[in-house]
């Protein structure tokens, strides 16, 4: 038998635990300094505070994983999985926060990112 690389396999209520813990910490790796400007669209404009170009880096504890996301593709890696598995994902800028959106083997993969206060406390 041949051997899957990068395989990944995440199911039921472990793959939505690690979908909900990774939408929360996302909020946390958004922070950045005040630097006195707001990044909140209050106006109906669009959320531009990350440009389209950038790759967003993510990361979250216990249980550990990671990943990465530009370019309509995403990785998520864990320490069974250091290399990460990637896949297609969508972004969408609304008035308040960034989207990313994907499916990663059959689960929903949903990143959710809003300017905010940011507490590691």
């Amino acid at each position: 038998m041949g051997r899957r690389k990068n395989a990944l396999v995440i199911t039921g209520k472990a793959m939505k635990l690690q979908i909900l813990v990774a939408s929360s910490l996302i909020l946390l790796a958004a922070c950045t300094a005040d630097d006195g400007a707001s990044n909140s669209v209050k106006d109906g404009g669009t959320f531009d505070a990350i440009s389209a170009g950038e790759v967003i880096h993510y990361t979250g504890t216990e249980p550990f994983w990671g990943g990465a996301s530009g370019a309509g593709m995403a990785t998520y890696s864990t320490p069974e999985n250091p290399d990460g598995s990637e896949f297609p994902v969508e972004r969408f800028a609304g008035n308040n926060g960034l989207g990313i959106s994907g499916s990663l083997n059959g689960a929903s993969f949903d990143l959710m990112i809003t300017p905010g206060e940011c507490s590691d406390g």
